[in-house]
């Protein structure tokens, strides 16, 4: 496994430049003789109250790898700069526990209880998960030209033997990746025809992460076949230019090709879930703007079993479960409520249910925190 280099790992000498970053008045020494207490401090000072209020949301959800998808991680301006916010997936970016706990500890007075660190496989893990990511980011604006650029002159030839391109034999290097790219951009799909059925197995993996990078292990060594996809063997990564990985989307769409079909059927399975997890992670990182939206995203969820558990798993739903928040999801989940005006509805009763037996204590929710709280849609 990969380590961190000293330089990479979180520290308060990165806080310090995360403040001078933005703020050339603030003239803090990196000689490392500022106290760290002061230095979460001044860094709490001079984050936006979006910032605070996601590493504050973070501490509270007590989980054990706080992340945040993309859009909130490009909120928190100073702690991007830093390695203490580590891209992990696309939409992904972890946030190191040890910083939430001092941040808890120093600026919030230790208010919340103190996340569990990482232990070393678990730190390794995510590491890993980083590089990989970092190097996949940099294949994302790959295109044709700049691909076959990579190619010795007789592999050139090869791939237009391979593929009928006619026209290379006397050809140099750029004569030769003109003509296969004016043959690709004008009509990929006859090149895709003459794609293996093993060759079309491995592009599968690339519709089903739909991105032009996928990781691997070990796939074995590429032949000239599969010449659009290339190998990263330092990073393990696959990778095809962005262009032809746009074609190939076009191409699975046109004829009707499901690539879960080419995969086993664990893989499949494997796939699905994963899906269903990544639609209940969209659902829940941020609530919808009103509240049909809400109703709506948790009542489809109802329609799939696999979902309706992953819900349940979550917030920890039981039968016949008296939390509120329980009662609300299930009955949205199971079609009962379907507008606002039911849900005011189904708050009136509960509150009266909860004035008739006198309970004089706000119910006990065991909700994750970053599911929807109906509560917010009260009138």
């Amino acid at each position: 496994m990969e380590q961190f280099p000293f330089s990479i790992k979180g520290n308060k000498l990165q806080l310090l430049a995360a403040i001078e970053a933005f703020n050339k008045d603030f003239t803090k020494s990196h000689s490392g003789n500022v106290p760290e207490e002061q230095i979460y401090r001044e860094f709490a000072k001079y984050i936006s109250n979006t910032e605070k209020q996601l590493i504050e949301s973070l501490i509270m959800s007590e989980t054990d790898t706080p992340a945040l998808p993309s859009n909130q991680a490009y909120e928190m301006e100073y702690l991007m700069t830093t390695n203490y916010l580590m891209s992990l997936e696309k939409d992904s970016y972890y946030i190191d526990v040890n910083f939430l706990n001092k941040y808890n500890q120093y600026v919030l007075g230790g208010k919340y209880r103190p996340l569990t660190p990482l232990d070393d496989e678990e730190m390794e893990m995510l590491i890993d998960m980083h590089f990989t990511e970092e190097a996949r980011e940099e294949y994302e604006h790959l295109y044709l030209r700049d691909y076959l650029s990579n190619f010795y002159v007789k592999d050139l030839k090869e791939i237009c033997r391979i593929f009928k391109i006619k026209g290379f034999s006397k050809g140099n290097e750029d004569y030769i990746i003109n003509l296969i790219e004016d043959k690709l951009m004008e009509d990929p799909f006859e090149l895709f025809e003459r794609l293996s059925p093993d060759a079309l197995g491995l592009i599968a993996y690339f519709m089903i992460e739909n991105r032009n990078t996928i990781p691997y292990d070990e796939m074995g060594e590429l032949d000239l076949e599969v010449f659009i996809i290339g190998k990263d063997e330092l990073s393990h990564i696959l990778y095809m230019p962005v262009d032809v990985f746009e074609f190939l989307q076009e191409y699975f769409a046109f004829k009707g090709i499901d690539p879960l079909d080419l995969v086993s059927p664990e893989e499949r399975e494997m796939y699905e879930e994963l899906a269903q997890m990544k639609k209940l992670q969209a659902m829940t990182d941020k609530a919808p703007e009103n509240v049909e939206d809400a109703i709506a995203a948790f009542a489809e969820a109802g329609q799939d079993e696999g979902m309706r558990d992953m819900i349940a798993e979550l917030i920890g739903l039981k039968e016949d479960d008296e939390d509120e928040v329980a009662q609300v999801i299930t009955q949205i989940m199971d079609g009962k409520i379907k507008t606002e005006e039911d849900l005011a509805k189904l708050f009136e009763q509960i509150e009266t249910e909860d004035d008739e037996s006198n309970n004089t204590e706000p119910p006990q929710s065991n909700n994750n925190s970053n599911i929807i709280d109906f509560n917010q849609y009260r009138k």
